[in-house]
């Protein structure tokens, strides 16, 4: 019985270093604004403005003229934070990841009181490695993050000749937080998804898509994207699902972070339109990938359409041409939204 359960926690072991990633998803946040010393229980996904709300400092800005009261915390720095376990096995992966696709907007992101990164866009990923500043059992996460709108107005006036929009044009954050038609000015600091640690111990696909290259009668050409990271180089075969629809081939991948492209050929496809010119079709793909010496393996899945979109500006009788999608013209109007 004992050699039994040796063996099977072995096997366990091994399943874990060959195959598995694991995310943990950071929990428990606190909140801290530079005008005060304490600190408060706070919700993530969330900003500078839920938390005050959360911990009954100002009334919904969304009534009445809240908006204002909520304005004057505008030029504050903010500090989130929150903690994570992590075992020796989990320390000695390859790759420990911190990630984080909303980060608004200047932020620094401290692991144990040591800065692994900043950023400066809400509207990318970021990741960061941090296999060199976790250690066993108990780690601080903190993301200190300055006021978009104090750096926005510095970043305005530094321009030579004033740009439109004034000073919300200089930074990559939503456009409607500095106010739009009926919005509220709140111009917040904050975490709009959740971070995450990323453990990986060989192979971890970081991003997968499937992009429409040209659109004929009866066919379509589709480009395969898929940026990875692994920590050894072998030979793969890939299984490409989209509904019963299957492709197979192999890929030599390199050690390091790699992107590689591969073209797919799909006959008779049902295509995407938008509404109100068709039905608008999205294909359950399913990437699958085995390499041939290590066992080491990943999957990935998400939806996908095939599309092809084109803006024509010709000039004719009317004014400018239409969009082109899949080869018909289309008009399309719009208006501003809110969240």
């Amino acid at each position: 019985m004992r050699v039994y359960l040796v063996l099977l926690m072995t096997a366990l072991g091994l399943s874990y270093l060959h195959s598995q990633t694991e995310k943990i998803y950071l929990s428990g946040w606190e909140w801290n604004i530079s005008s005060q010393k304490e600190w408060y229980p706070c919700t993530i996904p969330g900003n500078h403005i839920s938390a005050l709300i959360e911990n009954h400092m100002i009334q919904s800005p969304f009534n009445g003229i809240n908006e204002f009261s909520a304005q004057i915390y505008n030029d504050e720095s903010n500090q989130f934070r929150s903690y994570f376990d992590l075992t020796e096995l989990q320390m000695n992966a390859s790759h420990v990841w911190w990630e984080c696709d909303g980060l608004d907007t200047y932020c620094k992101i401290w692991i144990n009181g040591r800065l692994v990164g900043e950023s400066n866009n809400a509207f990318r990923r970021w990741r960061y490695d941090i296999k060199n500043y976790i250690q066993k059992g108990r780690n601080e996460c903190l993301i200190k993050i300055e006021s978009a709108d104090l750096i926005s107005q510095n970043l305005y006036s530094k321009q030579i000749t004033p740009l439109p929009g004034e000073a919300r044009v200089t930074i990559r954050k939503p456009q409607y937080h500095f106010g739009w038609d009926f919005g509220p000015k709140l111009i917040i600091n904050g975490i709009s998804s959740l971070p995450e640690i990323i453990i990986n111990q060989n192979i971890h696909c970081d991003y997968a898509s499937l992009q429409t290259i040209e659109i004929q009668k009866g066919k379509a050409e589709l480009e395969l994207m898929v940026e990875y990271t692994a920590s050894n180089s072998d030979e793969y075969e890939f299984e490409l699902l989209m509904d019963d629809r299957k492709f197979i081939f192999q890929e030599n991948l390199e050690a390091g972070t790699h992107l590689f492209r591969k073209k797919i050929k799909i006959k008779n496809p049902e295509l995407w339109w938008p509404n109100g010119n068709g039905n608008q079709k999205l294909y359950r793909v399913t990437l699958n990938a085995r390499s041939k010496n290590l066992n080491h393996h990943f999957s990935k899945q998400w939806q996908c359409g095939i599309r092809q979109i084109k803006l024509i500006h010709e000039n004719d009788k009317d004014g400018k041409s239409f969009y082109l999608v899949n080869g018909e013209q289309i008009f399309i109007k719009g208006s501003n939204y809110i969240p």
